[in-house]
């Protein structure tokens, strides 16, 4: 048949509606939404199926929903098929937004669920947690009829219920027992959990009192005041406050201390991820440093189960059966959950565990829908684009979307076709998007279904798995899964992707006024690297190590028990060695595998270890930002070199380097930041073993080559980074850096620019630094390129070691007086006076004077590598975050004939932390000595609560948490207990050698014993003093502190600092 145009569809449509529903034709106005006309679900998907037959055409079963009047279904179906797709509406300008970190969390949902810890439990295990509704909320019997029709009665007998919600310690709080009694439990539920999920971000709580940390909070029912059954005489002075919904949010500001923001934010079951929305905006927007953002519900009166019920959108078992064909409503369930929020620049700058990154999202609203409380496909598609444009991620990316649904069976259809038009289009068959619900086991938690959903992804990230969806047994037979590109996620996996590749995923939560809202968020990626160094006596020996090793990987992965601060496992001693970097069993099994048949050379004897310090150019946005969270070492150095540059500069590196500040660019910015991160670099090297056995520095690199080698104290190296980098920038009168593939002498011939270029560095024998005029460096760039000579142009926009520098130069030394050189305690070797050593310095090394002529003269870098090596075999680390003078140092031992290794602390193309493993393998097959753990690691857990019973109750708590966890989890939480907690007069102090140890004695005090390794007590009200005793001779021995010396970072540095001095 012809295609039929849209006037001859509507006409079909008005005379199909006029006998389905026995009306005049006449009367049927076009404009008007078909649930005006009368046309319900059931009459919808009947009229879609007999258009169709008319049309000859497969139509969606939710096409109604999305053009929800006769006039545009008849517009849409009379377009060619090419019109039909919507038209991409402009795009908005949406200009860079940081992304926001997770830092902490708390919950209580149904099933148990009374922690993130044990919400995994219940997501992994594909627990069910709904159930009858129990005798303390309601008689279920009297308000129960199958009925629906029954006036006042329920036809849903289940739901998600929590235990306990009864309980409440108001003197925690400061909050009188009559107060409580009168507050809406869903307050008293989120106070615990404000406290909970800021201890969970280790903070103290009252470290925020006054702070512009902001509260939001999604909450919709008063179930609370309607148990007041009208009766006026139980109305007293904390009523209001204790029924009023926005005291939710509020009264955890009040109690908290908190001046930002407090909304309590009601948009029905999209409220608490549009609560999440509001607070990442007004973390970006700076209103807010911090933010609490969740939701809670509770179902306290029947009454409100008794209207969803009339709403028509129960199901009578309570199960949510998403994207089910037995999908035939939700059940209702209640819960509560919280995050803590920080911009991830600020996060990463207080050291903060971060769950997963809310990289951004969107919110907008169903509009002219086909009712009030009917989806819109349309509206749904337009949040997705517009939440993964906002987070700049390619939908294809996407790897899971934790949906909205509640398992309805055309609402799940309207919300799958929309992932598909806008994630699904761009994917292989092979690799379709996943999705789930945490409906499926706990029920719809409404108000709180969206945190409910997000703290689920934001632990199946942390986990990187995924766990199943429930009551998933015949797909829905109006979702096309394969041809929409979706899986549902039916059982516990690994996160599906190709290793390497970022972990994203997506949040959606409806409301049911049309508020739609979707998250997008990324894992936060964290290294699981360790170095394993096997050594035997042998080759043989050496391979049957190896051997063995490869066939237990999972056990020696596990029984390694390492902290991120101790990432190095040795195993065995002896003259052949090897090492291997490896973040799984399996791959380690794989690398020690491939080393079986290339086993190195046994060293003779170690080399010469070189601190190489380069000079401004290998710097990058976020450099050093991942060894601050996994190095303690490396973070507090680099928080030294922070404070003292922030006194003379008045800004802060840290801050600046986790933010990607624009700004670092900038030469007085660059400058202090790569000092900053080079001595950083030194004493993460130092705490593994690494020392030093000479320096030497390039240009600026000649700045903290100074300070390692202890000519210059800490502040005064800043001072000269600082104002020789400020000069720069004031009086550098501009010019440019070209480096060549040839001699000195023959690129400048080469050049052919005259006295408007000079030599600024004697880079190696095949390679010169040339700088000068803008113009010629633009010209010879040109003349070299065409003739084929390797020429690369430096990133900077002045030149440097040559004329240009003159003003600065003269400038520079009465900007550095009162700085007091000393003799070093490691050799350096100067580029700036052309080899010769400074060990025992000449007067003016390290000077004023002698930062002028660093400015000023060409870099002797050959001449100063050539000396070094001319006493023999060494390996030069260079302290930088990307390899810059690797390349010329090995074409300068090359000419010379020396045997050099050269590694590189950092590189842009790898993680940070697996950067300096494998360097740290380099140097150990080389020979050189490096500090590994060895033997078995000790931990100490404190607690503390306000009375006995609840301290032997926190500690069933820990010992469940603790129970098989890795060492670097045990670690972590120990030193967040002891340091990041408020502590409470009754206490106990728990020493154990693992996870399942300090579990075993937990559990013993928990149930009233005292196990071995166990202090507890009451803490006086005084405060007591500390005193530090230090005797004189008499209490040593030998092999004191050797195992502190191995195993504590901070120890060895201490002991380091005392050894050079």
């Amino acid at each position: 048949m012809n295609r039929p145009d849209a006037s001859a569809i509507a006409r079909w449509l008005v005379d199909d509606l006029a006998t389905s529903l026995n009306v005049d034709a006449s009367g049927l106005d076009t404009r008007e939404r078909f649930r005006e006309l009368g046309v319900d679900s059931a009459r919808a998907t009947a009229l879609i199926a007999r258009l169709g037959i008319w049309l000859e055409r497969a139509l969606p079963a939710t096409l109604l929903w999305e053009c929800p009047t006769i006039e545009r279904l008849a517009e849409r179906l009379g377009s060619e098929p090419s019109a039909m797709a919507r038209a991409a509406e402009p795009k908005r300008s949406i200009g860079p937004k940081e992304p926001i970190a997770v830092i902490g969390m708390a919950c209580r949902f149904p099933g148990g669920a009374a922690t993130p810890d044990a919400f995994w439990n219940l997501l992994q295990t594909g627990g069910d947690a709904i159930r009858e509704v129990p005798r303390d909320r309601w008689d279920i019997d009297r308000f129960y009829d199958a009925n629906l029709a029954s006036p006042g009665k329920t036809h849903a007998r289940y739901g998600g219920f929590l235990d306990e919600i009864d309980r409440f310690d108001s003197a925690a709080f400061g909050i009188s027992p009559r107060e409580a009694d009168h507050m809406d439990p869903q307050q008293r539920l989120v106070l615990e959990l404000a406290w909970e999920a800021i201890e969970d971000a280790a903070i103290f709580p009252a470290a925020l009192i006054g702070r512009a940390a902001g509260v939001f909070v999604g909450a919709m029912w008063t179930d609370y005041a309607r148990l007041l059954d009208g009766d006026p005489s139980q109305i007293q002075q904390p009523t209001a406050t204790g029924q009023d919904t926005s005291i939710v949010a509020a009264r955890i500001s009040y109690v908290l201390g908190l001046q930002g923001p407090s909304l309590t934010v009601n948009t029905a079951c999209s409220s608490s991820l549009v609560a999440l929305h509001l607070a990442c905006q007004s973390l970006r927007a700076g209103e807010s440093e911090l933010a609490l953002a969740g939701g809670v519900s509770l179902m306290l009166s029947p009454l409100s189960t008794i209207a969803m019920s009339k709403f028509g959108g129960l199901s009578a078992d309570g199960r949510c059966k998403a994207f089910d064909a037995r999908a035939d409503g939700y059940g209702r369930g209640e819960g509560a959950g919280l995050v803590v929020l920080k911009r991830l620049s600020r996060a990463l700058a207080d050291g903060d565990r971060i769950y997963c990154v809310v990289a951004d999202g969107a919110v907008n609203n169903d509009g002219f829908s086909n009712g009030l409380t009917a989806p819109n496909p349309s509206a749904q598609e337009a949040v997705l684009r517009e939440a993964y444009e906002r987070a700049g991620v390619d939908p294809a990316e996407v790897g899971y979307v934790e949906t909205h649904g509640p398992g309805t069976l055309l609402g799940d259809p309207i919300e799958a076709g929309a992932l598909g038009a806008v994630l699904g289009g761009a994917r292989p068959a092979d690799g379709p998007l996943r999705i789930g619900s945490v409906k499926t086991n706990i029920g719809h938690t409404e108000a709180a279904a969206g945190i409910a959903g997000l703290i689920k992804v934001a632990l199946a990230l942390h986990h990187r798995m995924l766990p199943p969806n429930l009551h998933f047994e015949t797909p829905n037979p109006h979702i096309a899964f394969e041809a929409l590109r979706l899986r549902v996620q039916r059982e516990l996996e690994p996160w599906p992707g190709a290793p390497g590749k970022r972990r994203i995923a997506g949040v959606s939560s409806f409301g049911f006024g049309g508020t739609n809202c979707h998250m997008v968020l990324e894992e936060h990626p964290e290294s699981a690297a360790r170095l394993w160094t096997i050594a035997a006596e042998s080759p043989d020996a050496l391979r049957r190590s190896i051997v063995e090793l490869a066939a237990n990987g999972n056990q020696g992965s596990d029984a390694a028990g390492l902290a991120p601060t101790e990432p190095v496992v040795r195993l065995g001693s002896g003259a052949h060695r090897i090492a291997v970097v490896a973040d799984s069993a399996a791959t380690l099994r794989e690398r020690l595998l491939e080393r079986l048949d290339r086993l190195p050379e046994p060293a003779s004897a170690a080399p010469r270890v070189v601190f190489v310090c380069p000079g401004q150019g290998a710097q990058s946005p976020r450099m050093g930002v991942a060894l601050m969270r996994a190095q303690p070492v490396f973070r507090a150095k680099l928080e030294a070199c922070d404070a003292v540059i922030r006194e003379l500069a008045g800004w802060s590196v840290i801050e600046a380097l986790c933010s990607g500040d624009p700004s670092m660019n900038r030469v007085d910015r660059v400058q202090p930041a790569l000092f900053a991160v080079q001595v950083a670099y030194a004493a993460l090297w130092r705490s593994l073993g690494i020392e030093p056995d000479a320096v030497v520095g390039a240009s600026q690199g000649e700045v903290a080559a100074c300070h390692i080698a202890g000519i210059l104290t800490l502040e005064d190296a800043a001072r000269v980074v600082c104002e020789r980098s400020a000069l720069l920038r004031e009086l550098a009168p501009g010019g440019g850096m070209l480096l060549v593939g040839l001699p000195a002498g023959e690129a400048l011939r080469a050049a052919d620019e005259g006295d408007a270029l000079a030599v600024a560095s004697f880079t190696s024998p095949r390679s010169t630094l040339l700088a000068g005029d803008e113009g010629a460096v633009a010209r010879a760039l040109v003349r070299l390129s065409a003739a084929g000579i390797h020429t690369a142009r430096v990133n900077v926009d002045y030149a440097s070691h040559c004329p240009a520098m003159d003003p600065v130069a003269r400038a520079l030394p009465e900007r550095l007086q009162g700085i007091r050189p000393r003799p070093g305690q490691v050799p350096m070797v100067s580029t700036v006076l052309a080899g010769e050593r400074s060990a025992a310095p000449p007067p003016e090394t390290g000077s004023p004077a002698y930062w002028a002529r660093n400015l000023r003269q060409p870099v002797c870098l050959q001449q100063a590598i050539e000396a070094l090596l001319a006493d023999g075999p060494a390996a030069l680390v260079e302290l930088g975050p990307h390899p810059l003078l690797g390349r010329a140092i090995e074409e300068t031992a090359a000419r010379a004939g020396a045997r050099a290794l050269v590694v590189a602390s950092g590189n842009r193309d790898r993680t940070e932390p697996e950067t300096i493993l494998e360097a740290l393998a380099s140097l150990h097959e080389a020979g050189v000595a490096i500090r590994a753990q060895t033997g078995r690691a000790s931990h100490l857990l404190t607690v503390s609560a306000k009375n006995g019973e609840a301290l032997r109750e926190l500690a069933g708590h820990y010992a469940a948490a603790l129970d098989g966890r890795p060492a670097s989890r045990v670690a972590d939480v120990c030193y967040t207990a002891s340091t990041r907690r408020t502590h409470h007069p009754h206490r106990a102090a728990i020493v154990g050698g693992s996870g399942a140890e300090l579990a075993a004695r937990l559990a013993s005090f928990a149930a009233g014993g005292a196990p071995p390794g166990v202090v507890a007590g009451r803490a006086p009200a005084s405060v007591r003093k500390v005193v530090f005793v230090f005797p004189g001779q008499g209490g040593q021995w030998v092999g004191m502190g050797r195992e502190l010396l191995e195993r504590e970072p901070v120890f060895a540095e201490a002991i380091g600092e005392c050894e050079r001095a």
